[in-house]
């Protein structure tokens, strides 16, 4: 009876420890009360079932959590004096790893066998990879350090990938020059095909200089923008031929512009603020090489201020559908608020011919 009450304190730390692994995956902050009730269950169990390596193993990884990782290769070795084949048994369980370099992050994705969860440990300037490995879910979270530098994603050529990649609690700033902060697929081809790819919590800072731009995205699948800041950048997000782009609860003040999603598909823009001074500049860009594909665009309760709120760039004889819907408010000192050209946007430009173009619940 006694074992039982045992297993039953191990059996809830478990459970609060799933939890806990949620909610870092999703950027959220964690209860340290929380932390402390789990570790004191973890104790108990080992205090009355001292020959559990179990236990030992998922203390050890709640305190590197922490960043103890002292105690951690206590617990860590415990477990493994018990049970020497303890590693091989649970070969497959998430790991967490702490890095202070640009190339430490790239070798720290590049060698995961399964989950991993990469903190950084210090502010980071450099580039690194970020490599997405079938079946690997991948979270970078920046503990609110800076990160100096370009961070590409590699898709490894499988764009219908289902695992994950999220940056999360990253403070991007660039001071000299242009960069894009995080890219996928190079215009050499290289680095093919991100998927699943969340940005979340992240700020990003252009400090003025050059042509900063928050994420540069080419010929990716469903990739997310969440609960982002950007100031004085060029624009948070470029993406070329993307299908499936969520923007949820952003923040941007961008010298050009905001969004510009060019010929991507399926884009969503909700609860965010979107400001751009600049001569000629936009809240959101759209536009098309081709008349191929129709474009669809989603805004929901957003204001944009900007010069042109939302733009159709270099418009074909195609078909483009904007839908408005919630409370969004739209801008600018021009006559329209949606404006279709057919070439660039500047001084002069000649509205676009479209075939068809649809909006609803145009406030």
């Amino acid at each position: 009876k006694d074992e039982e009450l045992y297993f039953g304190y191990f059996c809830r730390a478990n459970w609060r420890y799933k939890l806990l692994e949620y909610k870092r995956a999703m950027g959220e902050q964690i209860d340290g009360a929380e932390m402390e009730i789990m570790l004191r269950d973890y104790d108990y169990v080992i205090t009355h079932l001292p020959d559990f390596s179990f236990a030992y193993y998922n203390k050890a990884n709640m305190v590197c959590m922490q960043q103890d990782f002292k105690a951690a290769i206590a617990y860590y070795t415990q477990a493994i004096l018990i049970d020497n084949d303890f590693a091989d048994n649970d070969s497959n369980a998430p790991t967490y790893l702490t890095v202070s370099t640009a190339d430490e992050l790239t070798q720290a994705i590049a060698n995961a066998a399964a989950d991993v969860t990469v903190f950084l440990g210090a502010d980071i300037s450099g580039n690194a990879v970020a490599e997405q490995k079938e079946g690997v879910n991948v979270v970078v979270n920046g503990n609110g350090h800076k990160y100096d530098g370009t961070i590409t994603v590699d898709g490894n050529s499988r764009s219908t990938g289902a695992e994950t990649l999220m940056f999360t609690n990253i403070n991007f700033e660039h001071a000299d020059g242009g960069i894009y902060f995080i890219e996928c697929n190079s215009t050499d081809n290289e680095w093919r095909y991100a998927h699943n790819v969340t940005v979340k919590d992240c700020t990003f800072k252009g400090n003025g200089a050059g042509d900063v731009v928050g994420m540069r995205y080419r010929q990716c699948y469903n990739m997310s923008v969440v609960d982002c800041t950007a100031t004085d950048v060029h624009s948070l997000l470029w993406a070329t031929g993307v299908d499936k782009i969520t923007v949820d609860g952003v923040n941007v003040t961008a010298k050009e512009g905001g969004l510009s999603t060019a010929t991507s598909q399926n884009v969503s823009v909700k609860n965010s603020i979107i400001t751009s001074a600049a001569a000629y500049g936009y809240g959101i860009r759209i536009n098309s090489s081709d008349d191929s594909n129709d474009l669809t665009l989603n805004v929901e309760n957003c204001t944009i201020s900007a010069d042109v709120p939302v733009l159709l760039r270099e418009a074909k004889a195609r078909n483009y559908n904007i839908a408005l819907s919630g409370v969004n408010t739209l801008n600018t000192t021009k006559d329209y608020q949606i404006i279709p050209t057919s070439t660039d946007y500047k001084d002069g430009t000649d509205l676009a011919y479209i075939i068809f173009f649809h909006i609803e619940r145009c406030p």
